[in-house]
């Protein structure tokens, strides 16, 4: 038909890959230019500012970033900092960071931008400066030295874990479902410019102590993510953690009592070094 050619054109061998040239260009546009609004997406808040259990960081931080602090129950006790996953806030663990403080640890996590309380628009560039804005505070306001401080990540969380380890002092590092970067753990190899979070790449300068989880049937980031950064890691200590079983999402749940041992006792082995 006549209309059909017109819209078409007349068909040639080299028509399916014109075509599919045009769909890679158009999809990489797409991912280069919202690709933070695909990888980010806050929930509604799960909390307010009491002045208690949830705040805001004081000294001239901003824009405004939410935080909740649990103190170490004395000056050797190890602390966690805590990046959190994806859709979720510090409010959704509340429960893990008094069990981790409960247990000796100290615990201090925070929002990305437009998470909880925090203000602005979560990007890799903002969520990496709100973690440094809070590895600071913890510094400088709560004065915990670096030598204490064990930086855990948790799904997108470890993307900031990892650039917050790379440029400063810290006791150890532990990944929680972790990816190798952000558009590869949805298309799985890398395809795309603009990708956000060179995880696979960052981890390869780290040398201090690692701990890396991952649950065998995580659907939404492959297993095999994980261990491709532990078997690329530089690290003379490090720990592979898989758990049969266990998904993406119900990965504190599963394996409750494990975690909490195998985290908690990486903290302390580690933490003043």
């Amino acid at each position: 038909m006549i209309w059909k050619q017109k819209l078409i054109g007349k068909w040639s061998w080299k028509r399916p890959f014109i075509s599919l040239a045009w769909i890679y260009v158009l999809l990489a546009l797409f991912a280069y230019f919202f690709g933070s609004k695909l990888l980010f997406r806050p929930p509604h808040s799960g909390y307010a500012h009491d002045g208690l259990r949830y705040r805001s960081m004081e000294n001239g931080v901003t824009p405004k970033i939410g935080y909740t602090w649990l103190a170490p129950h004395d000056d050797k006790s190890p602390v966690i900092f805590f990046s959190h996953g994806n859709a979720e806030d510090i409010a959704d663990y509340e429960w893990l960071f008094d069990e981790w403080n409960q247990a000796g640890c100290g615990v201090f996590a925070y929002d990305y931008p437009g998470y909880g309380i925090s203000e602005g628009s979560p990007t890799e560039s903002s969520v990496n400066d709100a973690t440094s804005k809070a590895w600071k505070y913890l510094h400088d306001s709560l004065r915990i030295p670096a030598e204490r401080v064990i930086i855990v990540g948790r799904s997108v969380g470890c993307g900031p874990s990892l650039a917050l380890a790379q440029k400063n002092e810290h006791a150890g590092v532990i990944l929680i479902s972790p990816f190798t970067s952000a558009f590869q753990s949805a298309t799985r190899v890398p395809i795309f410019l603009g990708d956000m979070f060179p995880n696979e790449k960052v981890s390869t300068s780290l040398h201090s102590p690692l701990l890396i989880i991952h649950g065998e049937n995580d659907r939404v980031i492959p297993c095999s993510q994980g261990r491709d950064l532990f078997d690329k890691s530089p690290s003379n200590n490090k720990t592979w953690l898989s758990l049969p079983n266990c998904g993406h999402n119900d990965i504190f749940d599963s394996h409750h009592d494990l975690l909490l041992e195998k985290i908690t006792t990486f903290a302390e082995t580690n933490s003043g070094e």
